[in-house]
């Protein structure tokens, strides 16, 4: 199996890419909005994007990101969310998730504050718990289950085409990067709200 290719530093490790030999399928992008509120209780499923202050590139520290992923799976394992897919990015982190316990805004909440509580003074010049992420996040509800395999497949093959990894499963921040993440199966077709058209 190729790995992707590293520079490798004592204090600040960061990863690096090159152009895959197969390109990405193309996909079309998912609509993205703006999050002004998301606080009804128990929301369905929805596409999250997370950015950091100023889009710095946080998450290009192996140490970072695999401490946000820590906190992700901490979360999940404590019951606040279904998590079905993720990545990390060096200025950004997507997730297709179900909240379980609190709202949506609630719930992006705890990632935001649970992260950053654990970046220890040093870790990202200019940062602290109230500086790491942008105030505001995206989301886009998921009304129905026809293009959620569609829409896992793009996050997967985000690093493919910014060039972070030859495939999606040689990055090592994703959902498509190892089975020990068990992230959670889509739901089942029984559960579809919108009728197809």
């Amino acid at each position: 199996m190729r790995r992707l290719p590293r520079l490798v530093s004592p204090q600040a490790p960061t990863f690096v890419g090159y152009p895959p030999s197969n390109p990405a399928p193309t996909i079309a992008p998912m609509p993205i909005r703006a999050s002004t509120s998301h606080s009804k209780p128990h929301p369905g499923m929805s596409f999250v994007t997370m950015t950091t202050r100023d889009r710095k590139p946080i998450f290009q520290t192996s140490r970072l990101a695999e401490l946000f992923i820590e906190t992700l799976l901490h979360y999940r394992t404590r019951g606040h969310f279904k998590l079905h897919a993720f990545l990390v990015m060096p200025d950004r982190v997507h997730l297709l998730l179900t909240p379980q316990v609190e709202s949506l805004d609630q719930t992006i909440s705890l990632l935001q504050n649970g992260s950053a509580e654990r970046i220890e003074p040093g870790d990202v010049p200019n940062s602290d718990s109230t500086t790491l992420w942008e105030p505001h996040y995206a989301a886009h509800p998921i009304p129905n289950l026809r293009n959620l395999e569609t829409l896992r497949t793009y996050l997967h093959y985000t690093p493919v085409r910014t060039h972070l990894a030859a495939a999606p499963e040689l990055y090592p921040y994703s959902s498509a990067h190892s089975a020990k993440y068990k992230v959670a199966p889509l739901p089942s077709t029984t559960f579809i709200t919108e009728k197809a058209s």
